[in-house]
């Protein structure tokens, strides 16, 4: 028994710090939900699992596309994933949260620029990016599921390199 207590220690102490520092390995918090939730969104849209995509949307979703129309509902939805999904040459598609706020209980805005990144040519091995920055907004729906509510694109879409300041999701 002697030998047991540190160890005990150690991983209650391992766990609350875990908690106190809101470590994406464990969804703690509402925010660290929500950056889960947009890192698996991420990979579906990687995956072009487009309809698998749209169940993370909120069904009353708004979409602007910079200087465009605002889009609702279910033409938010579509218009954005295909506007996603037609991007010429895309392999992986990449979220790169640069900041975000929790506005009330109901609400997270996060700040991102979102990046596909497509194959030019294969054979000789020519890629680029089209990058876009955007503000996403969460919107919880239920006691413990959150959504896409809206998505404001904030710049054009532009072949451009990545950001270098924060990583993908």
């Amino acid at each position: 028994m002697k030998c047991l207590f540190p160890a005990v220690m150690a991983a209650v102490g391992f766990g609350i710090t875990l908690l106190a520092t809101g470590c994406d390995a464990l969804a703690v918090s509402d925010y660290g939900y929500v950056k889960g939730q947009t890192r698996a969104y991420s990979r579906l849209v990687c995956e072009k699992k487009i309809g698998d995509a749209g169940e993370f949307h909120d069904s009353r979703m708004v979409w602007q596309k910079l200087n465009g129309a605002k889009l609702s509902g279910k033409p938010a939805v579509d218009g954005f994933l295909a506007s996603v999904s037609s991007i010429q040459g895309m392999d992986t598609f990449y979220v790169y949260v640069h900041s975000h706020e929790k506005l009330d209980d109901q609400r997270i805005i996060m700040d991102v620029t979102m990046q596909a990144h497509c194959v030019v040519n294969s054979m000789t091995m020519v890629y680029d990016n089209t990058i876009w920055r955007a503000k996403m907004l969460w919107v919880r729906t239920g006691k413990a599921t959150w959504k896409i509510g809206a998505i404001a694109e904030t710049s054009a879409r532009v072949k451009t390199d990545p950001p270098k300041d924060v990583k993908p999701l």
